[in-house]
């Protein structure tokens, strides 16, 4: 008898009946042939193991998370491979449009399809010291959720003319959001400040947003809204809150959004202090005016466009010839009147800061004054500067933002 390959000889053995030794041989003869028959079977499942152990095999395609806008690479495995193994990637998108590609390059003309061979790169490798037989065939190009979420990928690999193909269907394409600068900042009536902040271009639509305002080491939750939309197959998102604008008059004052999404490892956020904010304090274009009365000399610096309420002006004397600089405060020779900011149009403050002296009480060399102001949106203060002579009226003026 033949089985696969191999030859099994049964032996029957035929005995008469009738005394006890008689069937004593016949049990043993039947119990031999039992264990002649196991151990048939026994090798046939080992030789059958053994076969499809090697036999040529294709493991599952490997596909990471895919990210929009980011390289991905797919990977598929073929076991015990003999000759030549030819492989082709097929990328069937959602809109029946069907590309093939092989480790040769694109199939499709190129006519048709120009960028295709660029767009999708197949590599195909032989391990033959790590495993005998072992293939690695890798798909590598940047998804896109409009083209690629719902389609389907599969790898082809044909192995002595008997083809193996596995599929992998892109059910989920993850959008990075992106942030959109600048941060917007609008002034209210009444001197609170309305933040908005943009997230454009994730996918999917759940997101996880949060407003805090952090003044120290601790920090508190700020109300706020959110407003989604739909572009494009991915979706974007503005959200607002509003803070006292008095709360930026500290330096160390901050509000944080903060933002989490599943295509992110890890939250991320922006934090916006007054340095953030676009209402930075503004010399006029002639900084400072000279205005006599009699022998009485005002010198006038106007700043505006700033915000908040919180400017520093003060005021410096260098005598012509001399390095030295002198803060000017109150006295018999120089009186600095207090000043009052005011409110715009555009809901930012201005303020004139005036310094009064008497005319012949200057050198006959001249002073420089210097008006310097400072705020806290400010990193450094800006300063203007007037040449003043006891006997003319001639002066000249100098902008120093630096």
């Amino acid at each position: 008898m033949m089985v696969q390959g191999h030859t099994v000889f049964i032996i029957t053995l035929l005995l008469p009946l009738g005394d006890s030794n008689t069937t004593s041989v016949v049990v043993g003869c039947i119990v031999g042939v039992i264990l002649l028959t196991l151990a048939v079977l026994l090798i046939l499942w080992y030789f059958k193991r053994k076969s499809d152990y090697q036999r040529f095999m294709v493991k599952d395609i490997e596909s990471p998370v895919w990210i929009a806008g980011e390289k991905t690479t797919l990977n598929c495995e073929a076991f015990n491979c003999t000759g030549d193994v030819k492989v082709i990637w097929v990328i069937k998108l959602k809109d029946g449009t069907k590309h093939e590609v092989s480790d040769m390059g694109s199939s499709d003309k190129e006519e048709e399809q120009p960028l295709m061979s660029r767009e999708y790169e197949v590599t195909k490798e032989c391990d033959s010291q790590k495993m005998k037989g072992h293939v690695t065939t890798k798909l590598t190009f940047i998804p896109s959720i409009s083209r690629h979420l719902g389609s389907t990928v599969s790898c082809r690999i044909a192995h002595q003319k008997k083809p193996v193909e596995k599929t992998f269907d892109v059910k989920s394409i993850y959008g990075k959001p992106k942030f959109v600068e600048p941060v917007q900042f609008t002034l209210s009536d009444q001197g609170d400040i309305q933040i908005s902040v943009k997230l454009q271009k994730f996918y999917p639509q759940e997101m996880e947003l949060g407003w805090f305002s952090k003044r120290g080491p601790s920090e508190e939750k700020i109300p706020s809204e959110v407003m989604k939309s739909n572009s494009g197959g991915t979706f974007d998102l503005e959200s607002k809150c509003s803070v006292s604008g008095e709360l930026f008059k500290d330096p160390t004052y901050k509000v944080i959004v903060r933002w989490k999404h599943q295509s992110m490892k890890e939250s991320q956020s922006r934090e916006m202090s007054v340095r953030d904010l676009p209402w930075h304090p503004k010399l006029q274009k002639f900084p400072i005016e000279s205005v006599f009365q009699g022998d009485e000399v005002l010198l006038q610096c106007r700043v505006s466009d700033y915000f908040p309420d919180a400017l520093t002006v003060k005021w410096f004397e260098r005598k012509m010839g001399s390095q030295d600089l002198e803060e000017i405060s109150s006295s018999q020779k120089y009186k600095i009147l207090e000043s009052t900011s005011h409110r715009m149009e555009n809901q930012t403050f201005s303020s004139t800061a005036v310094l009064s002296y008497k005319r012949f009480d200057l050198s006959e060399k001249g002073v420089e004054f210097i008006c310097r102001a400072e705020h806290p949106s400010l990193g450094i203060p800006i300063q203007t500067s007037i040449v003043q002579y006891r006997d003319t009226g001639n002066y000249n003026y100098f902008i120093n933002y630096s």
